[in-house]
């Protein structure tokens, strides 16, 4: 499965590298504390968590502005500055409705705008969220103080911090993510602005139907202060997975893509796990692979105009499309539609067009 980058300009004029990869309900993955498409992309670990979300989802990643393939003159590290950035992403791609996962510092964002938006967010999915103000630990005192001194020992350092029982490999991925994603002054800018931020008058006002993820033992994130924020957040789930990572990519990813697949309702795709057959799906009744295309497409909110751009193809050929869906599945309209493509998570045929 290949994961090509594309850009657009916010409307504070910052470009922002943004890949996308899968079928199905759109998924916005914010970037973690520090992130680098290209990079994380050849991770191992990091590729086969977001193949697997893939699997169920339309997967969107971004580079956080300040790093990876984003512009990196940020130097306002603030948390209004990432939230413009999401809400000019889903603009720029025209996304009416999507779920939304945060993890680690990036829940903050993930909150703040299912908060702002709730109309925007179908879920919102959190996984290790420190959400407390908090001053810097002394720990992390002396983590970013060694990363100012020497950038490659701290981001070794911050990476053992970050995954207590990784092994060596993973260990050499993530210090290798974190120095080729940014400058050292922009990762302690980052760092040091997160810890700050007060969300806890949001939490409240979240009406998304939400997940709240952790690892039983994660050092940086609290089990008990994530009971407290899933308690705080209306109707909100709590998950409590095994595990150390701070991160979800890290230990059980499976399990924590199974959670997330089982929370909002998506069944498992056949060939998914690598057990049984990879065929498609004989309920989707003969749609072809374009059909299919288009069908998710309309699932995520596109207009047929919409569509006709995504695809390069002519508003007719579209339409086209659309009456042999709806003939097809024997719907009528674009939500019978939607509806459909969700509950069946509209997998790829192997059809020819």
């Amino acid at each position: 499965m290949a994961s090509y980058a594309q850009f657009f300009t916010t409307h504070d004029g910052a470009r922002i590298a943004y890949a996308s990869i899968g079928q199905g309900m759109p998924l916005v993955f914010l970037p973690p504390f520090l992130s680098h498409l290209e990079v994380m992309w050849e991770a191992p670990a990091f590729r086969s968590f977001n193949e697997a979300l893939a699997a169920h989802f339309t997967v969107i990643r971004y580079d956080r502005y300040g790093c990876g393939l984003s512009d990196r003159d940020r130097t306002d590290f603030s948390l209004d500055v990432d939230l413009r950035v999401l809400a000019d992403l889903v603009d720029h791609l025209r996304l009416r409705r999507f779920a939304l996962l945060g993890a680690s510092a990036a829940g903050r964002t993930a909150i703040q705008y299912a908060a702002t938006f709730p109309r925007r967010v179908s879920y919102l999915l959190l996984f290790g969220v420190g959400w407390k103000v908090t001053t810097i630990p002394p720990t992390r005192k002396a983590l970013h103080d060694l990363m100012r001194v020497d950038w490659r020992l701290g981001a070794n350092s911050f990476a053992d911090y970050l995954l207590p029982s990784g092994d060596a490999e993973a260990l050499a991925w993530l210090a290798r993510i974190q120095r080729e994603a940014t400058s050292v002054e922009t990762a302690v800018g980052l760092a040091e602005a997160a810890v700050g931020v007060d969300i806890v008058d949001l939490l409240q006002r979240v009406h998304t139907p939400t997940l709240v993820m952790n690892h039983r033992d994660d050092r940086l994130a609290p089990l008990e202060a994530a009971r407290e924020l899933a308690a705080q957040i209306p109707g909100a789930r709590f998950a409590a997975l095994a595990g150390d990572a701070h991160i979800p990519e890290f230990g059980d990813a499976d399990a924590v893509v199974r959670t997330i697949r089982d929370f909002i309702g998506v069944p498992a795709s056949p060939g998914a796990d690598g057990k049984g057959s990879s065929a498609p799906d004989t309920r989707l009744l003969g749609l072809t692979a374009r059909e299919t295309e288009v069908l998710n497409l309309i699932a995520a909110g596109l207009s047929n105009q919409d569509i006709a751009d995504r695809l390069s193809l002519s508003i007719h050929t579209v339409e086209r499309h659309t009456v042999n869906i709806y003939t097809k599945l024997g719907v009528h309209g674009r939500a019978a539609a939607t509806a459909y493509a969700l509950q069946h998570s509209a997998p790829t045929t192997t059809n020819t067009t």
